[in-house]
């Protein structure tokens, strides 16, 4: 069973070795982002996903004044497609939202997460200047995503 935890600085090295290494392999991910995990770890705004005693995803995040933002979800490539980064999302947002923030961020980097994000209620909202800003950047408020969760439940 998958659960989500507090990191150690253990596991931290652990989720910069195996980013490292995907960088190495495949030239993707998002080591070339390591002072700011690192940093992030260090304001303890880092969550892992463990899974039969290995981290196996990562989440950081940035709780403002009257917002915040998911700043990175990764899951390790051998263990995508199985719901995981999923799990990792929705627990980011109830921890966010009980936070008390009124409206959570995403930029969508990789474009390919957009998919992701919008099946979780997240949603471009109008902005004029949004023709200068990549990438895309979706929110979620605190109403449309309680208003998601209660569908979500009765169904």
């Amino acid at each position: 069973m998958a659960t989500i935890i507090n990191t150690s600085k253990l596991q931290l090295d652990e989720v910069l070795t195996w980013l490292e290494q995907e960088q190495n392999d495949s030239c993707e991910g998002f080591y070339c982002n390591k002072e700011i995990i690192i940093d992030s770890f260090n304001t303890r705004e880092m969550l892992c996903i463990k899974l039969d005693g290995l981290i196996v995803g990562f989440g950081i995040f940035n709780i403002k004044s009257i917002s915040a933002s998911i700043d990175i979800l990764e899951i390790h490539p051998s263990y995508r497609g199985n719901g995981l980064g999923m799990k990792m999302a929705q627990h980011l947002l109830a921890y966010l939202f009980n936070s008390r923030v009124p409206c959570v961020s995403v930029k969508c980097t990789p474009k390919s997460s957009e998919k992701f994000w919008r099946k979780l209620g997240f949603i471009e909202y109008p902005d004029k200047y949004r023709h200068l800003r990549e990438p895309l950047e979706l929110k979620l408020t605190v109403e449309r995503y309680n208003y998601s969760f209660k569908r979500a439940v009765a169904i």
